[in-house]
């Protein structure tokens, strides 16, 4: 004899009796887990090269040190690189784009950086070696940061990238003249030479500007007998200057 076949009211009873079941199951074991951001965003980072409290153009006006030395800036150029947020946890958001700041352009869009509350920006000066020396400008389209630039930010497949430069006119004289008669040139590079962990605390707004205050390093330096001339360049020399360079981003 054959089995009586359950009524088709009791089948359907019992298959939903089981997804009530199993959904059960899979909502216990996520509540286990910890939440993680899974929204990302494209995040637009304002920069700027400055003077002290003064934006630069890509050719500035003549300006002044405190001691009334005149200076005038060249396009100033550099690269910051292994940028990440840190959130009010401590932990670590990576952003792997390297940024090439000028004084052309103010702003920079960072790509998937997770939604959430950031407390510090953390960044190279510079780029680090696995980039530096496995890439050439040519390898890149233009609009690429590592693309080439103008002027160059290139040195050679040796050396690499020019991680900053900061170039111009000023004056020599103690006290100075008030004329533009001398030349000043700060060329850094090397991977060695690259400044990690520069660490910036973030206002609490969420419209940052990272700046760059070219006056802070003049403020710092002995003129004219400390590095008015220097490529930063082969070796590991006095990073004077580079520990300035350093010290001289600030975020708004």
């Amino acid at each position: 004899m054959f089995a009586r076949r359950p009524p088709l009211l009791l089948l359907v009873i019992f298959f939903i009796s089981q997804i009530v079941v199993l959904s059960g199951c899979s909502a216990e074991t996520n509540d286990d887990k910890p939440s993680l951001p899974v929204n990302t965003s494209k995040f637009v980072l304002q920069t700027a090269m400055t003077w002290g409290d003064n934006v630069l153009n890509a050719i500035s006006d003549t300006l002044y040190t405190d001691d009334q030395r005149p200076v005038k800036i060249f396009p100033p150029q550099l690269y910051i690189s292994e940028v990440r947020f840190i959130d009010a946890n401590g932990d670590t958001v990576h952003e792997n784009d390297v940024l090439f700041i000028n004084a052309e352009d103010n702003s920079i869009t960072l790509q998937d950086v997770p939604k959430g509350s950031y407390e510090q920006i953390v960044f190279t000066l510079g780029l680090p070696l696995h980039i530096n020396k496995a890439v050439r400008p040519i390898d890149f389209d233009m609009g690429h940061p590592l693309a080439p630039q103008t002027p160059h930010m290139w040195w050679s497949w040796d050396d690499g990238y020019i991680f900053a430069r900061i170039e111009g006119r000023t004056n020599h004289q103690t006290p100075p003249l008030d004329t533009l008669s001398d030349g000043f040139s700060w060329h850094l590079g090397f991977s060695e030479n690259a400044i990690e962990n520069i660490a910036l605390d973030l206002p609490a707004h969420d419209n940052w500007t990272l700046a760059f205050d070219i006056k802070h390093i003049f403020s710092q330096i002995r003129i004219p007998d400390e590095f008015f001339t220097m490529n930063v360049r082969r070796a590991i020399i006095d990073n004077n200057v580079a520990n300035i360079m350093s010290e001289s981003f600030i975020i708004k």
